[in-house]
């Protein structure tokens, strides 16, 4: 025998096994692309004193103002 002729199970392992790469590949894809796209992870303290500094910035607060909230944040 030459090798090449493959029996009934020959042919659905390798079909099995093809689909498992294809299907390993397919979620670490996904995975990768999932991480990807999302925005990194912030404390709520972070966010707080971000939109404290818009808020400053824009003059929608004062200077007194924005060192009195900023403190009270970082107690």
């Amino acid at each position: 025998m030459d090798g090449w002729n493959m029996t009934g199970w020959g042919w659905t392992w390798m079909i099995i096994v093809t689909s498992l790469g294809f299907l390993v590949i397919a979620v670490v894809a996904r995975a990768l692309a999932r991480d990807a796209g999302a925005p990194p992870a912030r404390s709520a303290e972070d966010s707080a004193l971000e939109v404290l500094r818009r808020r400053f910035a824009s003059g929608e607060i004062d200077e007194e103002e924005f060192t009195r909230r900023r403190a009270a944040l970082e107690r």
